[in-house]
């Protein structure tokens, strides 16, 4: 169903020198419709209560105008894979020692190679997003795929370290 709109939105992009890629998830509250089943733990209002729903990650094309060309990519995202041991009484895994292929935000990822695989014909495609996608698999993804990224960061990070636990030689802010 979103094929049509996709290929649409894909020949709007190809008259433009220059487009912004926008990813970003909303989530789809259903906390009040409780006879629904199979919905996610999203998170905890101040409450402490968790919410219900859906996560739906989109993809939106707009010019460098703010003029909205149209979606290239929208998925929903299953969380419960990803919580293993939160509902048991098995602690969840330490997100450190997991894969990125392993973590919810492998999504951001994926839409790199969903962006890279559309023809946008000569037209440069710069990703935009918030500092959820500040991690370091993103970004040599997007170098090894050729996208181009506008990154909101999340802190004043170490860079050119030579391994993990190794001395920066500089830090992202300075």
């Amino acid at each position: 169903m979103l094929a049509p709109h996709i290929e649409q939105s894909v020949r709007r992009v190809r008259e433009h020198r220059t487009v912004l890629v926008l990813q970003d998830s909303t989530y789809l509250d259903y906390s009040s419709r409780e006879k629904t089943t199979g919905l996610n733990a999203l998170h905890a209002r101040k409450s402490g209560k968790s919410t219900k729903g859906l996560l739906l990650h989109n993809t939106l094309a707009v010019t460098c105008e703010g003029l909205p060309l149209g979606l290239l990519d929208q998925r929903f995202v299953d969380r419960q894979p990803f919580r293993r041991g939160e509902t048991q009484d098995i602690p969840p895994p330490r997100l450190s020692r997991l894969t990125i292929k392993e973590k919810e935000s492998a999504r951001w990822i994926e839409v790199l190679g969903a962006v890279r695989a559309l023809d946008t014909g000569n037209t440069r495609t710069v990703h935009v997003a918030d500092r959820e996608c500040d991690f370091y698999e993103f970004f040599r993804d997007a170098r090894d795929l050729g996208q181009n990224l506008l990154i909101r960061a999340v802190s004043n990070r170490a860079i050119d370290k030579r391994t993990r636990g190794g001395t920066a030689d500089g830090r992202l802010f300075d």
